[in-house]
């Protein structure tokens, strides 16, 4: 797979979260969920690509600290963007 379409997956994931925000204007409860999923799935893939960028690649035989040093990043970026900072 192609570096630049990585993650392309994730991010067609929120457009139809941003999307299923657009179209329940009438329900404002579901619209907030629909528009914080958007903004998680790309907070997760903006985590991706500073881990991808501050770590390098990843493979299945790296070690697991680089694993889990990856997993924090996007955590972080995933919780930074959902606690609206």
């Amino acid at each position: 797979m192609n570096d630049s379409t990585r993650m392309a997956m994730w991010l067609f994931i929120s457009v139809l979260f941003y999307s299923a925000a657009f179209f329940l204007g009438d329900s404002p409860v579901l619209q907030t969920v629909a528009f914080k999923l958007g903004n998680v799935t790309v907070a997760g893939n903006v985590g991706y690509w500073l881990a991808r960028t501050a770590l390098g690649r990843i493979y299945p035989d790296s070690p697991p600290q680089d694993r889990v040093a990856r997993a924090i990043v996007m955590g972080a970026a995933m919780v930074g963007v959902s606690l609206g900072l």
